[in-house]
């Protein structure tokens, strides 16, 4: 189970990471205004409930693993997004309006929430790489000690194996499992 909830971690954390980069990429297109800032607005609005079911499930995926520094870190964005989203005034088409994105310095506001989104998903990538490599390094150690145990477990049988049976096979094994253990 955790290593699918790693690797789905993995995957969600790079599609967050697109998601960011597609805001930054038609945020920095309103600046340079190659759009307008109605159909910016509709494109980022479309992305913010996508982007909140994203998160949360990985968040609940990690709590349900019973991994609660992981989840604590990656609730993190969506609870932002889900207050950003539940403070929207009722006016408002969504949490990016065309109206008020140029005023009061909101394009520059988004500009750099949007890049701190960009470290955020890094990091959340990075850390979900880690944790898969430490589950797959766990999961092969314990195929190592089941290994080291049965080796141990051989070399015991000698040596009932010897009292019962003479010097030779006692030697024999010893010689073969004596490294192991």
């Amino acid at each position: 189970m955790g290593l699918f909830i790693s690797i789905y971690s993995l995957v969600e954390s790079l599609s967050m990471l697109g998601i960011s980069v597609f805001y930054m990429i038609t945020l920095s297109d309103l600046e340079c205004d190659y759009i307008n800032s109605k159909t910016c607005c509709g494109r980022l609005n479309k992305v913010v409930i996508p982007e909140i079911l994203l998160s949360a499930s990985v968040a609940l995926l990690h709590l349900i693993d019973m991994q609660v520094i992981l989840f604590l870190y990656f609730m993190l964005m969506p609870a932002w997004t889900i207050y950003k989203y539940a403070t929207v005034p009722s006016g408002n088409l969504g949490v990016f309006d065309p109206i008020e994105i140029h005023n009061r310095q909101q394009l520059s506001l988004f500009i750099k929430e949007t890049m701190v989104k960009i470290g955020y998903h890094l990091v959340a990538f990075f850390l979900s790489l880690y944790w898969l490599f430490v589950l797959i390094n766990s999961s092969f150690m314990y195929i190592f000690i089941l290994m080291k145990i049965t080796a141990c477990s051989a070399l015991v049988s000698s040596i009932f194996t010897f009292r019962f049976f003479g010097n030779y096979e006692y030697t024999t094994l010893t010689k073969k499992f004596h490294l192991s253990c």
